[in-house]
This record gives structure tokens, C-alpha cells and sequence, in this order.
């Protein structure tokens, strides 16, 4: 009988699996996919660009415990010394009119932390000015930043958040650092997980390659699968763990990428830009990260669910569009489809990455906790301050795996 079966092999099981395989315990990793990675994953465009098509950014990275890790793993960590695309936008509309895009900015950044003190919880929009015509530029943001729109976000669970930041990249790809991370672990792949039976004296895993026992598991898979009952659990799951999951359902987050060729009308330097301020439903741009010939375009929320429906000819359409209405349409001669990713319709994930709705301001502590001694909960959605984050999701395979070897150690 092994000591721990982990499911699922994204940056929390894998963290989880080394934790305990460092201690010396029996674990076993298994996973859907023929990867490991999960919602982290690099790779190179026909053009020889790499890009992420999940979590390219170590946020918060003079406190995430990643940029160390990437560093020993041999990969080079640089500091973003630009900002998203607030310069491009204060060119845009203007020095008198940036004056007041600030004033908002400044009024949705104070809401944050505010909504502490709220008595009950709120959406987010609470406390925003609510006379501004900057408000839907700063939906798009939180869209992006969420995967859903201020309006559906608790604004006591936002407040939990936090993000210094601070933004580093590393040039291989943050999904590069995972792989890299997860070799040599005890790690199955093709083998998804249908059930989860917590018997008499063991717990039993069947998935597509056969039944395993344990003595516990550690539970490191998108709350989306949970949530659409893809893995049946013996007992059923409580109604707090039900609760918890009612509460937090993935946002949809998807990327685009074109190739650049010939003399184009922007400047060929790492920058960011969002084209439209008087709308939620915009894109935003980053042209020529590290120097390649590439635009990456950022989709969250409604946007980014649509366009992922629409397939990826329709995707890259409507982004090259966005840009040739700023550049003119010489900026179509300049770009080419390369690649879209439609995370919603990934069987295995469903989406983007978790947010709290509103009156679920505590359903992430919730989804974390124990449940009867023997399973074990990590995933960026379990982890409160750190949530939709890959380091998030690192930092709760840690805690699972502790709280999992506190118990077997007893």
C-alpha cells in the first residue's frame, strides 16, 4: 500500500508529489494528460517563438518562492522593468484625459483592500466611482486579471488577494520551469482519475491505468472537474466542500498569437497596448516579448469565452482587427494566425483560473481543509492569498503535503 496518491500532476500535485517523495514517503502522481504541467505549459510556434499558452508571469516575484526555484533549476529570471499597458494608454487618450483614467485607477485600486471592513460581502463594483466613462477599461482589466467581470467577483474574497506587483518572465517559459520541476517524480500520465473511495482502512484511486490503495490522497486537480463531477468520490463530498465549489468556478483566460514579418507600423521594442478604452470587450497586446517576431494577445472573461467558442480563425481574425483599427490595415500585411488556446474547452480544465463569486469570501479556506484525515486539498483555488497564480498553486501542494505527512507520521 503506498503512503499517498497524488491526482493530478499541474505545479500544486507535483509540488506535493516532491514534497513528500524528498521525505521518503510512498507516493504515486497521476495524470489526465500525456504532460505534466497542467495549466502551465510552453512550448515552440512554427516560427520559432516560444510562448506560454497558460501562466507566463512569476507574479509577485520578490515574494514567490518560484523565482528561486526556476533559478535552480538553470533557468535565467528577469525582472519586467515595464509596466502592463498603462503607458501605452496615457498616449493614447491623451495627458488631460490620463488625468482622469488616473483618478479612476487610483479609486479601483483603494477599493481593494477597503472591502476588508465590509460588513457582508459585496461584488467588487461596490465601491467604485460610478460616473466615470473609464469603467468599462477597467472591467477589461479585472477580466483579464480574473477571467470574469468586477460585477460577478466578491469583493471581500478579492481583498484576500495579494499581489506585490512585481513581475518577472524567464525566456524559455514558465511552463518550461513546471516540466522541469516535475522530472524524475514518480508521475503517471494518460491515466485520469474516476473515483476516489475512502474505505474502512485505505483510500482506493481508480483511474484509466488501474486501481491504487493509500493511505491518503492529495487532491491536486481544477476545481472545474469537481465541480462537473468528472471524479465520483465514496462518501459522497460534504455540503461545506459542495459549498466551496458552488463558489468558486473558473474564469475563462485564452491567449493569440500572430507572427510578424516585413516593416511594421509600431515599434519593434517589448511593449504592451490596449486599443480601446470605452469597452469591455477588447484585447490586449504584447508586441515582441524577448525580441521575437510575435504578438501575443491577453483575452479574459465574455471575450475570451466567445472566442474560444468561435474557434481559432475567428480568434486570430478579431485580434488582428483590433490592431489594424489603431495601425491602420498595412498592420494586416505585417501579421499571421500562428496559434489560439481555448482552455474552456480543455476537457481536463475547463477554464482559466478560479475567482471567489460574491458571499464566497471564505469558500478558498474552505475548499482547503482536510477531510477526514485522509484527503488532502492543493490547487491554486485553495490558496487564499495567492489564488490563480502558478506559485499559489506550488505553495499549496507544499501545505497538502504537510498536512498529509503530520497524519501518516502520527
Amino acid at each position: 500500500m503506498l503512503d499517498v496518491v497524488v491526482v493530478g500532476a499541474g505545479m500544486a500535485g507535483l509540488s506535493a508529489t516532491r514534497r513528500l517523495a524528498d521525505a521518503g514517503f510512498q507516493v504515486q502522481c497521476l495524470e489526465a494528460r500525456a504532460r505534466v504541467g497542467g495549466r502551465a505549459h510552453s512550448f515552440t510556434l512554427p516560427n520559432g517563438a516560444r510562448i506560454d499558452r497558460g501562466c507566463a508571469w512569476l507574479h509577485s516575484a520578490d515574494i514567490n518562492p518560484l523565482v528561486g526555484v526556476a533559478e535552480g533549476l538553470g533557468f535565467k529570471v528577469e525582472r519586467y522593468e515595464g509596466s502592463w499597458s498603462e503607458p501605452f494608454t496615457r498616449k493614447l487618450v491623451g495627458a488631460a484625459r490620463y488625468e482622469e483614467w488616473a483618478k479612476v485607477r487610483d479609486a479601483v485600486w483603494e477599493a481593494y483592500p477597503a472591502a476588508k471592513d465590509w460588513a457582508e460581502d459585496r461584488p467588487l463594483t461596490a465601491h467604485f466611482p460610478d460616473d466615470s466613462a473609464w469603467l468599462s477599461h477597467w472591467s477589461a482589466i479585472i477580466s483579464y486579471i480574473w477571467g470574469t467581470s468586477p460585477e460577478q467577483l466578491s469583493g471581500k474574497g478579492n481583498a484576500l488577494d495579494l499581489d506585490t506587483g512585481i513581475n518577472s518572465r524567464t525566456a524559455l517559459g514558465y511552463g518550461s520551469v513546471v516540466a522541469r520541476y516535475g522530472q524524475g517524480l514518480p508521475v503517471a500520465t494518460d491515466a485520469p482519475v474516476s473515483r476516489i473511495a475512502l474505505t474502512k482502512d485505505a483510500v482506493r484511486v481508480d483511474s484509466a491505468k488501474g486501481s491504487l490503495e493509500a493511505r491518503s490522497v492529495v487532491l491536486a486537480v481544477p476545481v472545474s472537474l469537481l465541480q462537473a463531477e468528472v471524479i465520483a468520490f465514496e462518501p459522497g463530498l460534504p455540503e461545506r466542500k459542495l459549498w466551496a465549489l458552488e463558489g468558486l468556478p473558473l474564469g475563462s483566460n485564452n491567449k493569440v498569437h500572430l507572427a510578424v514579418t516585413g516593416k511594421t507600423p509600431w515599434p519593434k521594442q517589448d511593449f504592451f497596448a490596449s486599443f480601446r478604452v470605452d469597452r469591455v470587450a477588447v484585447g490586449q497586446y504584447q508586441f515582441h516579448s524577448f525580441g521575437q517576431s510575435l504578438v501575443e494577445g491577453y483575452f479574459g472573461g465574455d471575450l475570451s469565452r466567445d472566442m474560444a467558442k468561435a474557434g481559432p480563425a475567428e480568434f486570430g481574425a478579431f485580434a488582428k482587427e483590433e490592431i489594424a483599427a489603431h495601425y491602420g490595415n498595412d498592420a494586416k500585411r505585417c501579421l499571421s494566425f500562428l496559434h489560439a488556446t481555448a482552455w474552456d474547452l480543455d476537457p481536463w480544465t475547463l477554464g482559466g483560473y478560479s475567482y471567489p463569486k460574491v458571499g464566497y469570501a471564505e469558500a478558498r479556506s474552505a475548499l482547503a481543509e482536510p477531510l477526514e484525515g485522509r484527503l488532502f486539498f492543493a490547487g491554486e483555488a485553495t490558496h487564499v492569498q495567492h489564488a490563480a497564480t502558478c506559485h499559489g498553486a506550488y505553495l499549496s501542494g507544499q501545505r497538502a503535503a504537510e498536512e498529509a505527512m503530520d497524519v501518516l507520521k502520527a
